[in-house]
């Protein structure tokens, strides 16, 4: 300690700039993203490929099989699932309507498909959902179809019912040009899959029974998307074989074509944020927390053992100015976190980063 009281006040300006100049990096490192779209389309496999910085979404969404609507809705999927390295929670499809509460969800959860309305990631707000084991099915293509109306929500892979759930009513979000469709990833950009979509149909009503097995059956027989009859009527039909000006036009009409972009896009960006997906084991988070705390203490000794160096009220609120500069140089790095996908604005960190930095001060003044 006594070094820095006695140390050339141009020294310790060059130890703290270098501190914070190596902050900076580790602060808004990528960690492995690349900007480019992990969302790539394969003629070969018939597909559309996503990886984790992958994303497609459209601008808007059809207005039907709201909550309130009598009609229900059903989705019909060609998936290729793949085996999560981590245990994570992806998101394969949602039409997310603003907010993370009023969203439709069918994600991935290691070996389960999970169904749901709304954000309940973890369980703990006792939302309704469906979980499917597709474990046996991982890395081979499936053909998912999802019907719901007042009977309940009932699941199919291949043409056989899996599981059902007399209780649970799936509905779209229904704010037309304020809801839109994301496939591979959630509006985040944190919350990628992994996997191949080889075709999609989305209504505004609920199908029978007997078409979701129809359409199975046309779907093994062609392959290549006739597999649907006039009186399905679909809101939304890809068949992602080819792309026109970036986008995969939707068979079905003339909106809601699908954007695959050429780099990753963010489409709802979240500052300073609490509550996270479950994304890794409780260690890794504890982890996090006493890098950001003890991370930040060398910065708060550095800079209140320069601003005791000066005289008047600079020296007396040394520690203030101190814990007040580690606040806004934090604040800044956690915004900016906000544009990188493999990264969190979390408001946790920055409160671990300010304490850090008032451990640090109060050594050096000490």
């Amino acid at each position: 300690m006594g070094y820095f009281r006695k140390a050339p006040l141009a020294v310790l300006i060059v130890i703290t700039l270098v501190i914070g100049i190596g902050m900076v990096y580790f602060g808004i490192r990528f960690k492995g993203y690349r900007p480019v779209n992990n969302a790539e389309l394969l003629p070969t496999l018939g597909g559309l490929n996503f990886q984790k910085f992958g994303i497609a979404y459209t601008h808007d969404f059809f207005a039907g099989g709201g909550q309130d609507s009598g009609d229900g809705l059903a989705i019909e999927m060609g998936l290729r699932t793949e085996k999560m390295v981590r245990p994570t929670f992806a998101l394969i499809l949602s039409v997310h309507g603003g907010d993370d509460a009023r969203q439709l969800v069918i994600g991935q959860w290691r070996d389960s498909l999970v169904i749901m309305n709304g954000d309940d990631y973890d369980g703990k707000k006792g939302v309704r959902k469906l979980y499917v084991d597709i474990g046996p099915d991982l890395g081979e293509a499936i053909w998912l179809s999802i019907r719901s109306g007042t009977d309940g929500t009932h699941v199919y892979i291949d043409g056989e019912l899996v599981k059902s759930n007399p209780k649970l009513h799936l509905y779209y979000p229904n704010r037309t040009g304020d809801a839109r469709l994301v496939i591979g990833n959630s509006v985040h950009g944190r919350h990628g899959w992994h996997g191949l979509v080889s075709g999609l149909a989305m209504y505004d009503h609920v199908l029978s029974e007997l078409s979701v097995q129809s359409h199975y059956a046309q779907w093994v027989a062609t392959g290549d998307g006739d597999w649907l009859d006039e009186a399905s009527a679909p809101e939304i039909l890809y068949r992602f074989d080819r792309k026109v000006d970036g986008r995969i036009i939707n068979q079905a009409g003339n909106d809601y074509h699908l954007q695959v972009p050429g780099y990753m896009k963010i489409l709802q960006k979240e500052f300073l944020q609490w509550h996270r997906l479950p994304d890794g084991p409780r260690w890794a988070l504890v982890q996090d927390m006493v890098v950001n705390l003890v991370g930040f203490i060398p910065l708060g000794f550095m800079l209140c053992a320069i601003l005791v160096r000066f005289k008047g009220g600079i020296r007396k609120n040394a520690w203030l100015v101190t814990v007040g500069l580690a606040f806004v140089f934090s604040l800044s790095l956690e915004v900016t976190q906000a544009w990188i996908p493999s990264r969190d604005s979390s408001g946790l960190d920055l409160i671990l980063n300010t304490i850090g930095a008032a451990v640090g001060a109060w050594t050096a003044k000490a």
